[in-house]
């Protein structure tokens, strides 16, 4: 029997069975192997304001503030797909790229999660995992960007990216929408600093 209830029953914490769920598919890159309620609650709190992101970007390509312009429809720039409405193609590239600017972001803010983002760079900065996390940041942003070049090209080994070339504009939403769940962890973190919750 694999239910949470049978778990309980054998005499597992309720914290093991987090602790279990949260290592489930990755590891934080170091030697802390015990995570508690805190750390969940501080993913949470990412996802939501990471959700929160993506929509408020969704929702605003059907406004005029981001919907499509005459620098998205370009044709030399901008690859399209005609079966696709412009402002879904448009909502779609703007929501992927909130999601690979956040993401890779994040695990920075993570790594240590009792010490603000800066002193955690500065004590343990790993080269690869900043060529990882870069390396990622360009790729969606070249993909974007080159989109009218690039996306025949993968096309035609059959892979479809299906992005829009945005404007500078869009970039700076994107950036706004991005960012704020990365500022509102460190905020999260520095108030359970001043409560002295520790993760």
């Amino acid at each position: 029997d694999v239910s949470v209830e049978s778990f309980l029953q054998k005499g597992y914490l309720p914290e093991a069975l987090l602790n279990f769920i949260a290592l489930l598919g990755w590891n934080p890159g170091n030697d802390e192997e015990i995570f508690n309620r805190n750390v969940l609650k501080m993913l949470i709190f990412h996802v939501s304001f990471l959700l929160i992101g993506v929509v408020a970007g969704f929702l605003l390509c059907l406004t005029p503030v981001l919907g499509p312009s005459s620098e998205n429809l370009n044709f030399i720039l901008s690859f399209q797909d005609i079966t696709i409405p412009a402002w879904h193609q448009k909502a779609a590239t703007i929501c992927m790229t909130i999601l690979f600017i956040s993401e890779p972001i994040m695990v920075w803010n993570i790594r240590r999660p009792n010490a603000p983002v800066n002193e955690s760079m500065k004590k343990e900065f790993n080269l690869l995992l900043f060529i990882m996390v870069a390396l990622t940041i360009f790729a969606q942003i070249f993909l974007v960007i080159a989109s009218g070049y690039i996306i025949p090209i993968f096309q035609k080994m059959g892979i479809d990216f299906n992005q829009m070339y945005l404007s500078l504009w869009d970039w700076m939403w994107i950036i706004v929408l991005s960012i704020q769940s990365f500022i509102a962890i460190e905020i999260y973190k520095w108030r359970a600093r001043k409560k002295k919750i520790f993760f």
